[in-house]
């Protein structure tokens, strides 16, 4: 059972093992590397308030009375924050919408129905945006798109019809203005609940005081409305110099919300990033996002290869010894069947670039062909990714192109004794 009143300290307890292993990995050499690297990052494995009560509701048993008041408590102080920023941020656009578009006659629900949902994501209006009719006039748009944007099209006028609501003709552009307004908004309301919420301020308060910098509500207001596990990056400046702090989230309650078992995996990656990061880059990934995609596999791989060691150890941090997978939770394991056995076979290589920040050496081991294959596993995965995940196979004409790739770089006359 997870205790989500300490789960920060789960990670604390293993912290130490943890470096160890990854020191036992990269070399003695790095040691002192690895350290540094993890020094000065806020850890951070808490959830919103919200999710913890979605994850107590559904484990209530293994609950006693006194940490479900606790777990309800600040669930409804963080709700009662939460909708007192929708409701100012709601007005907001209410107003914008009345004093620039002279509609007139909508409710608040028309409003989130029409223009956002509930947490001011753009709601029906941005099926009128330019990018969405340039999605529809597009040949290569692919018929499912298009469709879900008529629905939302369709949707928008039944409502204004049976609605009464009198609006006047919009443009693309203007759209365009109502939906980046909306944005705005959402970033208002995200950086009000941080600021005034006692779930906000608790994360505000430890990352100040464990990374010793001043850090803005709005830095906060990104990390804990981020359900997916990250590494980020924020700097300090000051009149001499400017310094990099990093943070890892990972939202552990949420994330069992959701269905993911393999939680430790999870943690792993974003752990192995900040390991990997450098000036210029993280992993074997430049920071203009050059060979991001295989990056991402190849860190995954890696992370469930560490995990699997922690577990043979007896150490499980967040996951159910009795119930876990290593397997499931990133969408990137969707390409292992495609180029996994080469990340195996140049695991060694990949990794020592990483570790040293040179990824620009896997150009003299590869050849060109690592830019191509690296560009187009970035192509397949914005494209093929889900495909994979549902049908389990791979598509031929990729599969023959990749593999093309692939021989091409083994049979590159690469120096054997490159020094990286």
């Amino acid at each position: 059972m997870i205790d989500l009143a300490n789960i920060n300290e789960i990670f604390d307890k293993n912290k130490n093992l943890l470096i160890e292993m990854l020191i036992n990995y990269y070399g003695q050499e790095y040691s002192e590397i690895i350290k540094k690297r993890l020094g000065n990052v806020f850890f951070d494995f808490s959830s919103t308030p919200e999710d913890d009560y979605k994850f107590l509701k559904m484990h209530s048993d293994e609950f006693d009375n006194q940490k479900k008041q606790l777990i309800e408590l600040k669930y409804e102080e963080f709700a009662r924050v939460s909708e007192e920023c929708k409701k100012e941020n709601r007005k907001l656009l209410l107003e914008y919408l009345k004093q620039n578009f002279l509609i007139e006659n909508i409710d608040e629900d028309n409003l989130i129905t029409l223009f956002m949902d509930d947490n001011f994501n753009t709601g029906y209006i941005d099926a009128f945006s330019t990018n969405s009719i340039n999605l529809l006039n597009n040949a290569d748009t692919p018929q499912s798109i298009k469709d879900n944007i008529l629905h939302d099209q369709a949707c928008f006028k039944m409502v204004v019809h049976f609605g009464n609501i009198k609006i006047k003709r919009l443009s693309s552009s203007s759209v365009d203005e109502i939906v980046k307004f909306i944005k705005t908004l959402q970033i208002n309301y995200r950086n009000s609940v941080a600021k005034h919420s006692e779930y906000g301020k608790s994360i505000y308060n430890r990352a100040e005081r464990e990374l010793g910098i001043k850090l803005s509500f709005e830095n906060i207001s990104k990390l804990i409305f981020n359900t997916n596990p990250v590494a980020m990056t924020v700097s300090s400046k000051n009149s001499i110099s400017v310094k990099d702090y990093h943070i890892i989230r990972v939202p552990i309650s949420h994330m069992v919300n959701i269905g993911c078992e393999a939680l430790d995996v999870s943690a792993m990656h974003e752990i192995i990033h900040k390991v990997e990061t450098d000036e210029n880059s993280v992993g074997i990934a430049m920071l203009d996002d050059t060979n991001s995609i295989a990056n991402e596999i190849r860190t995954q791989k890696l992370a469930i290869k560490m995990t699997n060691e922690l577990h043979k150890r007896g150490i499980f941090m967040f996951d159910n010894p009795n119930n876990f997978t290593l397997l499931g939770s990133s969408a990137y394991e969707n390409l292992f069947p495609l180029v996994g056995d080469f990340f195996d076979k140049y695991e060694i290589i990949f990794s020592n670039c990483a570790i040293n920040g040179v990824p620009e050496k896997l150009y003299d081991f590869f050849g060109e062909s690592w830019e191509v294959f690296s560009e187009e596993l970035n192509n397949i995965f914005s494209k093929h990714a889900h495909f994979y995940s549902k049908n389990k196979h791979i598509i031929n004409d990729v599969n023959n192109d990749i593999s093309k790739l692939i021989a091409n770089m083994e049979s590159f006359e690469k120096g054997e004794n490159i020094h990286v």
